[in-house]
């Protein structure tokens, strides 16, 4: 937010702030009051707006045939930027001007365009604008439209600054339209002189035309003005200005031209006689010169007394100097993790405000026995403000950036030998105080770093504690163990298939075995038995079939005829007498000599034998089926597991990985710290003693004789020109027509005493 106010006051019609009045003896009065609101909208936007109220107000006056027209203005500006870049902004602006002049009737004035502002460089700066301006139409004149531009380049020298601006729209005007469409371009210079001492010069050529009717259409404006400052305080400026200026008013039948900073015009019309006769002489100055001679002359030689007086009484002040330097490390920045220890901000800040830092200012006033060195004490105020900082100029102008390691500290003080000794005591109590004062920093940092290592440490002993005990309560259905418990599961459900077939087979085994006992005991033909041992005989059913087995392949290799057939009918015919014998004896018996026959016990042992396997198997497979059921829980319940685990496992890797992070920094901090401690890294140094000063600083004699004769001058002048003022007596020719308004029949010279 922003607030102004600005009241100007002048006895003619010469106010920068008037556009489109031409230049008369006639007194003006010019109020301006503005105030306005910025905002930040988002990172790149930004708007401001603005309300302005003007107040006009002249003398009565005849010229142009009819009085000056006063009245106001007031309007609002809204300004839009958006930024593009750090270079390039791009810029949108809505003004809407009301005017009343000379009338009840307002003026609308519209004005918008559009445009960038880019910094082309770290010093120049080039802005352009393009739009629109428009008088809307009223009761006596009809609506103006034109182009609105505004552009400019403005450069920021070493020791000052240049800006060039053209700008173009239809703006409010006093005087002797109420509206103009101006063109105004201006060149402007301004650059210090010493420290609070500056000069600023501007020209302007401004073109006004005029949109409302009156017997003027155009007025040119050439302003030169060169002024000198001294800011002495920040809320108060003196300043000694000189301006100039030129005019030209185009009229329907001619043209008037106008030097307002003469006594008097000259100008050619087409139809007024009169003005041929206003032509001022230069030999009017040297008369007015020549007039007041004693007015102008007495103060310019009392300020040389005056200067003199001062270069000789004023107190003197000496400045000596010191150059302090950074030094190079003697351990490499990389071997400590310091790639870049001191940047420039860095050393900047270091000196700016350790340098009138209180501790070294108060150790600087105890060694030199200046005061007691307290916070109070006055010797440390005034010593702060003896104190300057400065960079030296480059030796050669590079496109690389500039590293800042050189400094030059001054000390100002009216006793020589005392600047000098306090400029050197300053430059070694700073070195010394910067390097315990980076030792320190190293040494708090190292031990803020190794306090929160031992709190991470005693944080991570926490969670690892307490991460294994959840592992161990959930052992066998953790997330890592899914994998091992799906291969788990997959071989046990092999197994269980292998045990399946391996059961089906002894169970047929055991059926098979429970048949032949059954043929066995019904002495059927169908069961094959063969005994095993070499005392085993053959059953009278089994032997009938061997020998069916014996007789049917050797019919395939004999004839019926053959004996070896013969004897194979007889042996079976006699065999199946016995095997009917066989069965017709009682069960009783049968069973007994089955029991007694070494087979037939052979075949219930492998009964029995195979009645155990199936039994284990069975068993066998009940337990892989409940460990298939085990395993398929810890696969099921490892999401859970997860799920109860994940919070304390991501704390556990969090405080894992800053604990590591703080490891790192405590290690590179330690080395740090004994780098700091024995000033083996980048330290500041005294490259150039204090020298003893041999000419004062302050005051510079010429200085003083230039200002207190330039006094001189301005007060001579202005007592000249006061003194013409109040003179109401006739002098020449011009004087009597311009005060009686009348012709001058003649003139006699003036007649010298004999």
């Amino acid at each position: 937010m922003f607030l102004s106010e600005t009241l100007a006051l002048a006895p003619t019609t010469e106010l920068a702030q008037l556009v489109g009045v031409p230049f008369l003896r006639v007194g003006s009065l010019v109020n301006d009051a503005r105030g306005g609101l910025e905002a930040q909208l988002t990172k790149r936007t930004s708007v401001r707006g603005t309300y302005h109220f003007e107040l006009v107000r002249f003398d009565e006056t005849t010229s142009f045939g009819t009085s000056l027209l006063a009245g106001h203005t007031h309007g609002g500006t809204v300004v839009l930027h958006y930024k593009l870049s750090p270079a390039t902004t791009l810029t949108a602006d809505y003004d809407r001007q009301f005017s009343a002049v000379g009338a009840p009737e307002s003026l609308d004035i519209h004005n918008i365009s559009a445009g960038f502002d880019h910094r082309v460089s770290e010093g120049l700066r080039v802005y352009a604008a393009g739009g629109i301006s428009r008088l809307s139409p009223e009761a006596t004149q009809a609506a103006h439209t034109a182009p609105r531009y505004h552009a400019g380049v403005s450069q920021r020298l070493r020791t000052g600054s240049v800006d060039v601006g053209y700008d173009r729209s239809i703006s409010p005007s006093f005087g002797i339209s109420g509206a103009t469409e101006t063109q105004d371009f201006s060149v402007r210079l301004q650059m210090p002189l010493w420290r609070r001492a500056y000069t600023q010069t501007g020209f302007s050529w401004r073109t006004s035309t005029y949109l409302q009717f009156t017997e003027a259409t155009e007025l040119q404006s050439r302003t030169f003005d060169a002024s000198i400052g001294y800011s002495a305080q920040p809320w108060m400026r003196i300043e000694g200005f000189f301006s100039g200026a030129y005019q030209t008013t185009a009229l329907f039948n001619g043209t008037l031209s106008q030097s307002p900073r003469r006594p008097g015009c000259h100008g050619q019309t087409g139809e007024d006689p009169l003005m041929e006769d206003t032509h001022v002489h230069a030999l009017d100055y040297l008369s007015v010169v020549r007039r007041r001679k004693w007015w102008l002359a007495v103060p310019v030689v009392l300020s040389v007394f005056v200067g003199l007086a001062l270069v000789k009484f004023l107190p003197k002040e000496y400045r000596s100097t010191t150059t302090l330097g950074v030094a190079a490390p003697i351990v490499s920045p990389n071997l400590v993790n310091q790639t870049t220890p001191l940047d420039n901000q860095e050393r900047m800040r270091a000196l700016s405000q350790q340098l009138v830092s209180l501790p070294i200012l108060s150790r600087v006033v105890r060694e030199e026995r200046l005061g007691s060195g307290a916070a109070n004490d006055s010797h440390v105020s005034k010593l702060r403000r003896a104190i300057e900082i400065s960079v030296p100029e480059p030796v050669a102008n590079t496109n690389e950036i500039r590293r800042l390691d050189t400094f030059v500290v001054s000390y100002s003080d009216g006793d020589p030998a005392r600047a000098q000794r306090i400029a050197n005591r300053l430059a070694t109590v700073f070195v010394d105080e910067n390097s315990k004062m980076r030792a320190e920093h190293a040494e708090d940092t190292s031990a803020f770093i190794a306090t929160q290592f031992r709190a991470s440490q005693a944080r991570l002993a926490d969670l690892e504690a307490r991460l294994r005990k959840a592992k161990e309560a959930h052992m066998g259905r953790l997330p890592e163990q899914t994998s091992a418990n799906l291969q788990t599961l997959s071989g046990l459900r092999q197994q269980l298939e292998s045990s399946s077939t391996t059961l089906r087979g002894e169970q047929d085994r055991l059926s098979m075995i429970e048949r032949q006992l059954e043929g066995l005991k019904q002495g059927s033909n169908e069961v094959v038995f063969v005994p095993r041992g070499p005392d085993a005989a053959l059953q009278p059913e089994s032997r009938v079939v061997a020998l069916q087995r014996e007789l049917a392949a050797a019919r395939g290799m004999y004839t019926d005829k053959h004996p070896e057939i013969q004897r194979l009918e007889e042996e079976l015919a006699s065999a199946r007498k016995e095997a009917v014998n066989e069965r017709e004896r009682p069960a009783a018996d049968r069973l007994a000599q089955l029991q007694a026959d070494p087979a037939y016990r052979q075949l219930v042992a492998d009964r029995e034998m195979a009645r155990l396997r199936i039994r284990e198997i069975q068993r066998s497979g009940t337990d892989i089926q409940r460990q298939i059921g085990q395993y398929q829980a810890r696969v099921e319940a490892a999401p859970m597991v997860e799920q109860q685990l994940a919070t304390l496992q991501r704390d556990y890797e969090l405080e894992k990985e800053q604990y590591s992070q703080l490891s790192s920094k405590l290690h590179a901090s330690t080395i740090a710290e004994n780098v700091e401690r024995n000033r083996s890294g980048e330290q500041f140094t005294i490259l150039y003693p204090a020298s003893y000063p041999t000419e004062p600083t302050k005051p510079i004699p010429w200085r003083v004789m230039l200002i207190s004769i330039a006094g001189g001058i301005c007060l001579g002048g202005a007592l000249a020109l006061g003194r013409e003022y109040v003179d109401r007596s006739v002098h020449d020719v011009h004087d009597l027509k311009t005060e009686f308004e009348l012709p001058v029949l003649g003139e006699v010279s003036r007649i010298q005493p004999a």
